[in-house]
């Protein structure tokens, strides 16, 4: 996790509560016309933001006049600068965005982060008529409208519940999952340009990296997947940020790959995955980005909850050794394990590779009798 991003959290653990209490004297309006312009709130990683996309795009898909703005956050605005059904895009982390974002007005704004308090804050500042939160703490105050937020359910779940209070107010929105990314047409060249002949092939992406540690499935395990794959003859790609360099080298030190760690953008990122055959990640944002592309994944989870954050559906494959202390992650933070993060180290290359061969023959083309 970056110093920025514990700087921010200190913020909102040191000064929210402050904020919460100030920011309810603060003056609000009655809803006197339709609900023309939303505002949505997504503070946070890459995972939560493609996952919150289904909400999004149902609201904008019945409902194609309405203005829809997304507030973000600039680890996460390369999602939203990829959906075509978002009109407007600002990040609250820059300055002059966070004001222009709030110089606007709203109708309703819905505020999809889960536990911290400063864009409850920031909802109540925009004196929307309609302000829609989970409450699961005081920043429920700052709401017109709750949502429960539950452990026992998927994510997109939670997000998409977010919309329960404004449904009277729009044309009937229905949950969508398909087409919720657009890749440009020059992120697709650029894929093409770095993976060579590799992208006319059944190819296996791995992610080895990640912002928290403990999601990590380790690079030595990772080479050693390599090694097997390589055996069976299937290419690999290796992909991860500019920061991963050691991990992929790791990675590719015991067979040959493709090393793209530090040379694409998300864009290009997403290009190269949605050539793919399987991703292999543990808990992570390129985990979450395959999903939403549709493609076949192998995932390893330990201090996550699965049951909120992994993968549904038959085309993917999730290793989770479910030990007594697992999950252990509290709204994204995970506590020192005193037991060498065993829900991760246990799950050995055997399942990995068996897994990844499993879904590659389930997904290949089929022959057509003659």
């Amino acid at each position: 996790m970056s110093v920025k991003i514990r700087l921010i959290k200190w913020f909102d653990d040191v000064f929210g509560r402050l904020l919460v209490v100030m920011g309810r004297a603060l003056p609000y309006k009655e809803l006197e016309v339709p609900v023309r312009r939303i505002l949505v709130i997504r503070p946070g990683g890459i995972g939560d933001a493609l996952l919150l996309l289904p909400l999004i795009k149902s609201i904008k898909l019945k409902n194609p006049t309405l203005h829809l703005t997304l507030l973000a956050e600039k680890r996460n605005s390369a999602v939203f600068s990829m959906c075509h059904f978002i009109d407007c895009v600002f990040c609250y982390d820059k300055y002059g965005e966070l004001c222009h974002a709030l110089e606007a007005s709203y109708d309703a704004v819905i505020d999809s982060e889960q536990w911290y308090r400063l864009s409850a804050v920031i909802a109540k500042c925009t004196g929307a008529a309609i302000r829609v939160g989970f409450a699961s703490n005081e920043r429920s105050y700052l709401f017109t409208d709750t949502i429960p937020y539950r452990f026992d359910v998927h994510e997109a779940i939670n997000f998409n519940n977010l919309l329960t209070p404004i449904k009277d107010y729009l044309n009937d929105p229905q949950l969508t999952f398909d087409n919720l990314i657009d890749i440009p047409a020059d992120a697709t060249k650029s894929a093409e340009l770095l993976l060579g002949e590799t992208g006319h092939s059944s190819f296996v992406v791995l992610f080895p990296g990640g912002s928290v540690s403990e999601k990590q499935w380790g690079a030595e395990n990772f080479s050693y997947l390599v090694e097997r794959l390589d055996a069976e003859g299937l290419p690999i790609v290796v992909i991860g940020g500019a920061n991963e360099l050691l991990t992929s080298s790791v990675v590719l030190s015991k067979a040959q790959g493709i090393n793209l760690a530090g040379k694409t953008s998300f864009h290009e990122t997403a290009a190269v995955i949605a050539k793919a055959a399987v991703v292999v990640s543990g808990d992570s944002g390129v985990l979450h980005l395959a999903t939403t592309l549709g493609k076949p994944t192998v995932s390893m989870f330990g201090p996550s909850d699965a049951t909120k954050w992994a993968p549904r559906g038959k085309q993917h494959v999730v290793l989770n050794k479910a030990l007594y202390c697992s999950p252990c992650s509290w709204f994204g933070q995970i506590p020192p394990c005193p037991y060498g993060v065993r829900c991760m180290t246990e799950i050995s290359v055997d399942e990995v590779e068996q897994a990844v061969l499993t879904l590659l023959e389930k997904n290949k083309p089929r022959q057509q009798m003659p």
